[in-house]
């Protein structure tokens, strides 16, 4: 899970470091959406349709900030174990408002993760 805050920040880049596992790291393939194509021709399917799109807001209303911290928040289990990821070093109790200040008070704003889709349609 990503985000990326235009322009950035010391705390948005912090937020990336703790959601983007390193490369090589066990779990998800995190590139999987550029990959569609070839999946999907490698296994004999036609040529797929693709699009990509991805959430971008910012101000106090935008929601985007309480979507990454809750999701860090349901991943804070598992990136302690599989990264050593200390929760005192997050405080998510306190990282919405946080992030969502940075956000604000910069007139920044912050794009959520890219979200890839793809569908092919096997000819009779």
């Amino acid at each position: 899970m990503s985000q990326w805050v235009f322009p950035p920040s010391e705390l948005s880049r912090q937020v990336q470091r703790w959601t983007i596992p390193p490369r090589g790291a066990p779990g998800p393939e995190m590139h999987m959406g550029t990959k569609l194509f070839k999946a999907y021709t490698d296994t004999g399917l036609p040529a797929p349709e693709l699009m990509v799109e991805a959430p971008v807001g910012g101000g106090s209303d935008w929601p985007g900030c309480e979507y990454v911290v809750e999701t860090l928040r349901s991943l804070l289990p598992a990136l302690n174990r599989l990264a050593g990821l200390d929760p005192e070093e997050v405080g998510i109790d306190t990282l919405t408002t946080r992030l969502r200040e940075d956000v604000v008070s910069r007139h920044a704003i912050q794009m959520l993760p890219i979200m890839f889709g793809a569908w092919a349609r096997k000819g009779s």
